[in-house]
């Protein structure tokens, strides 16, 4: 069952990304005649990325809730950002049934 968890929240973090990517192409291919333009394109790109980066951290940070591995959303959603970001600092750790998942994660991020 962790296996298929895995397997499940990888696959919807790569559909995540794809649907990003295609919306970044989409925007890409506007025609640009300025460099304030640019630099307004380059900075809705990033601020883009971020969301995407979040709404992935989140979709981790409501699977560890769901399986009850925090007792609160807070200390999961921080969990999955510090494990989405790093290897962890490890003032958070799950319990010894969640761990396998986190690596994963942290893996596949990179």
């Amino acid at each position: 069952m962790q296996l298929l968890s895995i397997i499940i929240l990888l696959t919807l973090t790569v559909v995540i990304h794809s649907l990003w990517m295609f919306g970044v192409l989409k925007f890409i291919r506007l025609e640009v005649d300025s460099a304030v333009r640019i630099v307004l394109r380059n900075v809705g790109i990033v601020i883009s990325m971020i969301f995407a980066h979040l709404l992935e951290a989140g979709l981790f940070a409501a699977f560890y809730f769901v399986i009850d591995a925090f007792n609160d959303w807070n200390t999961s959603f921080y969990f999955s950002l510090v494990s989405y970001a790093t290897v962890g600092y490890g003032d958070v750790t799950l319990p010894s049934t969640g761990g396998s998942s986190a690596v994963w994660k942290g893996w596949w991020a990179r």
